[in-house]
């Protein structure tokens, strides 16, 4: 991960991850950084519509966790 401040983004995550995810510090009072939260939001966008334009359905892959407990039989 590199910002665009050129800060460190992956210590900054591996700290995010370590000290305040699904823990009582993890709350609206943390700072947002909305560009890079919308920047996000539409890579997922992008990476969904690319999915369910596919002419083919998504597969797991054999062993994979998730499939096997929840792919469709």
């Amino acid at each position: 991960m590199k910002p665009r401040d050129g800060s460190d983004g992956s210590a900054a995550f591996t700290d995010f991850l370590s000290h305040h995810y699904h823990l009582p510090s993890d709350d609206l009072s943390r700072p947002i950084h909305w560009l890079g939260a919308a920047r996000l939001a539409h890579v997922n966008y992008r990476i969904g519509l690319a999915i369910g334009n596919d002419r083919q359905r998504p597969t797991w892959k054999p062993g994979d966790f998730f499939g096997e407990k929840f792919r469709r039989q």
